[in-house]
């Protein structure tokens, strides 16, 4: 049994490790993209700009379709972690914003979950 477990949380650090690689190369894509189409004016204001398109990005992917690319490409999905419904654009809002907290990534270590998960009330799963 505790192997089991132990497959099922490295599969789960697993795809989000792909799903985090996958999400910095498509936000920077968005980044370079935003550069081209706004001009110089963008770089002036960069760390607006880093963090407008950073919120973005997840919380439109997420509020839309359960999913970011990574997530799209991985086969996983957010959901409510009481029904496995969609989340609530309330838990999408909590979701993004907990992302910007420094240092989250630290909570996997702890938890396997992340703090975005754990404040939202969300979690991640690769529906069969």
């Amino acid at each position: 049994m505790i192997f089991i477990n132990f497959t099922v949380y490295f599969m789960n650090w697993i795809a989000r490790l792909l799903n985090f690689i996958i999400d910095s190369t498509a936000y920077f894509l968005l980044l370079v993209g935003s550069t081209f189409v706004f001009g110089a004016e963008v770089l002036q204001n960069q760390r607006y700009v880093l963090i407008l398109v950073y919120f973005l990005y997840y919380f439109v992917c997420e509020a839309l379709f359960q999913q970011t690319v990574g997530k799209k490409i991985t086969g996983t999905k957010v959901v409510d972690c009481h029904h496995h419904n969609k989340p609530s654009l309330v838990q999408i809002l909590i979701r993004t914003v907990s992302r910007i907290i420094p240092f989250y990534f630290i909570s996997y270590f702890m938890s396997g979950k992340g703090l975005h998960d754990h404040f939202s009330k969300t979690i991640l799963i690769k529906p069969n």
